[in-house]
């Protein structure tokens, strides 16, 4: 299948996944969450369902968007990696930071779901310059330490002209089929 995904950060993220047989959309846009199944109009995410979506947009999240939060960073060791700790609406989520090279190399993100906690892994890798950014071009991913995903980084652009109406639900060309408009007299 294939993912493509928009964002602008700190607090927006839009994520359309075709599966062979079926679509999905998912929509963070500052404390609200929508999800949408195929043509189904959209519903307010639950809160594990947009926690899940927070921790997809927060592991966007770029040193320079995590310099603007050190009041909610920790800093630590862990397996080599340097570990920069981000505690942000409930959710964490671990940046393994590469000794050798400084890149964030995997990200690993844990919610509370129903008393237990899941953990995302996010694995980086085949890093590339695209428009004179470096950027992973290959990630691994891993829920409960299932393997539920490798992508490939097809195309990116950089500073896209994104505006509020990519990150509401009633704007969503796929999120409702075509209604036959009524006047009420």
């Amino acid at each position: 299948g294939t993912d493509t995904r928009r964002i602008r950060v700190p607090d927006q993220l839009k994520v359309e996944i075709s599966y062979p047989d079926k679509q999905e959309r998912r929509i963070v846009n500052g404390e609200s969450g929508y999800f949408m199944h195929g043509n189904s109009p959209p519903r307010l995410a639950s809160k594990p369902q947009k926690d899940a979506m927070r921790l997809q947009l927060m592991r966007h999240y770029s040193p320079l968007v995590l310099r603007g939060k050190l009041d909610s960073l920790s800093l630590g060791k862990r397996d080599g990696y340097h570990v920069i700790t981000l505690f942000e609406q409930g959710v964490r989520a671990d940046y393994f930071v590469s000794s050798e090279n400084w890149r964030i190399e995997k990200v690993v993100g844990g919610l509370a779901i129903n008393g237990a906690e899941m953990q995302f892994v996010t694995e980086y890798s085949n890093f590339a310059f695209r428009e004179g950014v470096l950027v992973h071009q290959q990630e691994n991913k891993f829920a409960g330490g299932v393997n539920t995903a490798k992508l490939r980084l097809r195309s990116i652009t950089l500073d896209a002209d994104l505006g509020e109406a990519d990150f509401i639900p009633d704007h969503d060309k796929f999120a409702r089929p075509k209604q036959e408009r009524r006047d009420v007299i």
